[in-house]
């Protein structure tokens, strides 16, 4: 392991070089221990005020934390269809229980959430209604979400139904998905591709992060002492956007409604934050209520 930057690094690798039928019982089980005690000294990122430690501070965590989602966009990889990834290699063989207890046996907590919310899931497949006006619902869930403590690690992948107002069914399924290394089923972009093998483990994982009452997105971007509103930030896109267009790019991490042509957009620098609405903060009172 000598050779690796970090812990969840090497275990990419393993998962990668694994050729078995076992990948739970026989690379991620032997593991844990290492991998549990890694997690030990990655909690404190998971505090809430932790949104406001410098990221200068905290770039160890930050690559690290980078490593585990790419472990974790491994782990995903049964649970898509496509060849976008240019790969035939379904994934390891995995199901979704043994996915779910790996991790929370590192500490997190699975996201459960009825009402659809770009924060806690990431579109996978849209059934595009009739009315226009028919707001975003939840009607399957391909993979489990988790979080640790109040920051977001990885997004619920679900099938979703809603009006073109809301959700246009060709935009949202095959946008570029941008923060994400790899996925089967659409093109993503990654701030380590095109970087050497070394070079892009030293990429920084996003943070988001949710209170009881507010979302608050990529919150390393921008001027950290001082954050400003996204549409404060100079435009840095392959084309100019527009400031609902950022927010629809940053929040949901891909377009879902606006016409842009598939092209490398610059999300990465920029920050914004959000009251959580109503009906999120019904059900997240409920879920406290009952956990």
């Amino acid at each position: 392991m000598s050779i690796y930057n970090s812990y969840f690094q090497f275990l990419y690798d393993q998962l990668l070089n694994y050729e078995g039928e076992r990948a739970y019982r026989e690379v991620l089980v032997p593991e844990l221990g290492l991998a549990q005690r890694t997690m030990d000294s990655l909690k404190a990122c998971g505090d809430i005020q932790a949104r406001h430690l410098l990221t200068e501070n905290i770039l160890t965590d930050l690559w690290e934390l980078y490593a585990l989602s790419r472990v974790s966009d491994i782990l995903l990889l049964p649970f898509q269809q496509g060849d976008y990834d240019g790969s035939e290699w379904p994934g390891p063989n995995l199901t979704s229980d043994e996915r779910e207890s790996y991790f929370v046996a590192l500490g997190m907590r699975v996201i459960e959430r009825n009402t659809f919310h770009p924060f806690f899931h990431e579109i996978v497949k849209v059934e595009q209604s009739t009315d226009p006006a028919e707001p975003i619902s939840i009607h399957e869930v391909f993979w489990s979400g988790f979080m640790l403590g109040s920051l977001l690690v990885c997004r619920a992948g679900v099938g979703v139904r809603g009006g073109q107002n809301y959700i246009n069914k060709e935009i949202a399924e095959t946008s570029t998905m941008y923060f994400t290394f790899r996925r089967r089923n659409r093109p993503v972009d990654d701030l380590s591709h095109g970087w050497g093998s070394n070079s892009q483990w030293r990429t920084k994982f996003r943070r988001d992060y949710t209170d009881e009452y507010n979302f608050y997105y990529n919150v390393d971007a921008g001027i950290h002492a001082n954050r400003h509103p996204i549409e404060d930030f100079p435009n840095t896109s392959a084309r100019d956007l527009s400031g609902e267009e950022k927010v629809e790019l940053l929040v949901n991490r891909c377009f879902i409604v606006s016409e842009i042509p598939q092209g490398r957009q610059w999300p990465y620098g920029e920050t914004f934050s959000e009251t959580m609405p109503a009906v999120d903060l019904t059900e997240s009172h409920h879920l406290e209520h009952n956990s």
